[in-house]
């Protein structure tokens, strides 16, 4: 009992001794339990499931949940490395007076438990606590009205202690086998390793400049929203493995190669920094450009859920221009004549006028653009690799056309007029179906329906004449046998509540089975405009989540790579002063490593952001967020609010620094 209350006490006090490096760690491990349960908590609450677009709501948060777990695990190992490496030398100290491995063991399997056990319980009680203030800000995010009630979920108690208990045993494992295989003199210098210079790998360099290039060219040749789609992955890996390679590898070529050069390495201020940053790079490249990759990935995630967030109501009045959109096939016209008249009367009695009503015939093709002709045939492009030139062609006639715009044009068998959508076209003449029509103006005061606008390829209207209209559409049908439907929309508008808005679009639903008319679709703003902040509000909770959790990641990289200098450099102040260098030089010299070092993977994120801006862009139109200038203005200021915050995060760990050093 004696020998375990021993071990006990050792264990307490080596968390104690060494609260410099476990605060911040417990610290991020009880605030990764209390993500993980508020994240579950959410998914699981009743409550979430009975509000706008619910279910979605939920199977985002789930999907949060999983990308929470796995993201902690990762990065709880990583910051356990961090912290081994520091008590390296304490561990081998304690095995060259007598303690045996197995012994050490123990002692690092009762510290490895009483922080999991603490982190897990002070998790769970913050995150019981908390959850309601999320569930609260969720509600305020997308409209909801507070319902009331405290949710305890058992099950997200009771997953959210499996799970971390299961990441502190597997933590305690992977330091058990550290020192297990070591020898007492290799803890001894374990802090210390990395002292000789660095070797230059000029293949992992190479490897890392082709990667970078290759993954910005994916991104910056992706043409359109599928292309943007197909190869997003592809170029996040390749960035990925750059940069890591280019920080490990490509950093420690570059500075010797300054240092080849005699005229620019031999002057006092280059020939300490130059060398200064090469044992510098050789050691912390790993956390450097793991700093730059959670940067960017905060900058991707704030920007583009913020950006969804904000323009949300463009995007609706996109998908949704009028009110109410009534979608039919014109081949059983009949029932839905019978289903409009039954809702003119409905509105008639209840005194709901219909207002800029908009009435027209169209028929929608997809087809391959190749310079002004138009490829309907789908067996002369691909759609996988031809999706950059693809377009939703939406054909209606000049007598609809005019008639719901108020223009008076007359065009011949051989022209026709166009609107371009997102992309230009800068011919002025358009084949189809092997006959040239002249492009006669442009398609001006139309805004097209939703269904058309919502498609991710990139729509083009075209108005022909009657008879040509009708003429083409058979002409398409019978070459290539496409299951193709001339419909019409009906749209229009009303001076109605949202309340009164949705009961409306009951009415209309009932209307339709009860005439049995299958050909209608019916849509409403409101009902589209709850989906839309239920998904969108969903979306940015998760981004500003998963935010925190990158940014809580990268302040303890950056927090403990403070630490690591400020003793590696310890040894060096005193050094420097010894040959004679001023104690302000010194700090001259250093100071101007760490900044530079310290703020290159913000420099690195802002470059990365800036190459993927068109890729998230064009993902982004899937979501029928098309604003670009938005969209930039976001990422703007999202960058520049994250480069504030990361000068502070500087400001107050490089303190931890300077304490360490003026040691010396």
């Amino acid at each position: 009992m004696m020998k375990k209350g021993f071990y006990v006490r050792l264990a307490a006090n080596n968390i104690r001794k060494n609260g410099k490096l476990y605060i911040p760690y417990l610290f991020t491990c009880v605030l990764s339990v209390v993500m993980f349960y508020v994240m579950m908590s959410l998914s699981l609450d009743p409550a979430v499931k009975k509000m706008f677009a619910g279910g979605t709501l939920s199977l985002i948060m789930r999907y949060g949940t999983v990308i929470v777990g796995i993201f902690v695990f990762a990065f709880l190992m990583y910051s356990n490395a961090f912290l081994m490496k520091r008590r390296q030398r304490e561990f081998g100290i304690f095995n060259i007076l007598g303690m045996e491995k197995q012994h050490l063991g123990h002692v690092l399997f009762l510290e490895t438990m009483m922080v999991a056990a603490g982190s897990v319980v002070l998790g769970i009680l913050f995150g019981i606590l908390f959850s309601k203030t999320m569930f609260l800000m969720l509600c305020k995010i997308i409209g909801q009205k507070n319902v009331f009630g405290f949710f305890i979920s058992s099950k997200a108690i009771l997953v959210t202690a499996f799970l971390f208990a299961v990441i502190h045993f597997l933590i305690y494992l992977k330091s058990r086998r550290k020192i297990r295989v070591s020898q007492p003199i290799e803890l001894l210098r374990g802090s210390s390793v990395g002292e000789r210079e660095p070797k230059s790998k000029w293949i992992l360099a190479i490897l890392g400049a082709v990667a970078l290039i290759e993954g910005y060219y994916l991104a910056l040749s992706a043409k359109g929203t599928i292309d943007s789609i197909k190869v997003f992955f592809v170029a996040v890996i390749l960035v990925i493995l750059a940069t890591y390679l280019l920080f490990i590898a490509g950093s420690i070529v570059i500075l010797k190669m300054l240092r080849k050069n005699r005229r620019f390495y031999y002057k006092l201020e280059h020939f300490i920094s130059v060398s200064g940053m090469m044992y510098r790079m050789k050691q912390n490249a790993a956390g450097l450009a793991s700093i730059c990759i959670l940067s960017t990935m905060v900058l991707v995630m704030l920007s583009s859920t913020g950006s969804l967030m904000i323009g949300m109501e463009d995007m609706v009045q996109a998908r949704h221009p009028n009110d109410f959109g009534i979608y039919m096939d014109t081949s059983d016209m009949g029932k839905n004549q019978e289903v409009l008249d039954k809702i003119k009367i409905h509105c008639e009695e209840y005194q709901i006028a219909e207002k800029d009503t908009t009435d027209y015939r169209y028929y929608t093709v997809t087809g391959c653009l190749q310079k002004d002709n138009v490829l309907f045939d789908q067996t002369k492009f691909d759609y996988f690799n031809d999706n950059g030139n693809l377009r939703i062609m939406m054909v209606m006639p000049l007598s609809g056309y005019c008639a719901m715009t108020g223009e008076k044009v007359e065009l011949s068998g051989q022209e026709m007029l166009l609107g371009t959508g997102r992309n230009s076209y800068k011919y002025s003449n358009m084949k189809l179906m092997d006959q040239v029509y002249k492009i006669k103006g442009k398609v001006r005061h139309f805004e097209g329906n939703g269904q058309v606008n919502s498609n991710v390829l990139d729509s083009f209207t075209v108005v022909l004449a009657d008879d040509i209209f009708d003429a083409l559409y058979q002409q398409i049908k019978d070459a290539y046998r496409y299951d193709m439907k001339i419909h019409e929309y009906y749209g229009f508008n009303v001076s109605l509540d949202k309340d009164a808005q949705l009961k409306l679009k009951d009415y209309m639903w009932q209307a339709v089975q009860d005439q049995g008319a299958d050909s209608i679709d019916i849509e409403c703003r409101e009902t589209s405009r709850n989906d839309f902040v239920g998904i969108y509000g969903g979306m940015f909770m998760l981004g500003m989540f998963l935010g925190t959790l990158f940014i809580m990641a990268m302040v303890l990289i950056i927090y403990y790579k403070q630490v690591s200098e400020g003793y590696e450099d310890r040894r060096q102040f005193e050094i420097m002063q010894k040959v004679g260098m001023s104690q302000q030089e010194v700090k001259k010299v250093i100071r101007s490593q760490i900044l530079m070092v310290f703020f290159l993977p913000l420099v690195a994120a802002g470059v990365h952001m800036a190459v993927a801006f068109p890729m998230i862009g064009n993902l982004l139109k899937a979501f029928n967020m098309k604003n670009t200038e938005l969209y930039r203005n976001c990422t703007i200021g999202v960058y520049l609010g994250f480069a504030v915050l990361y000068i502070l995060i500087y400001s107050l760990t490089a303190k931890a620094y300077y304490r360490i050093v003026k040691r010396a």
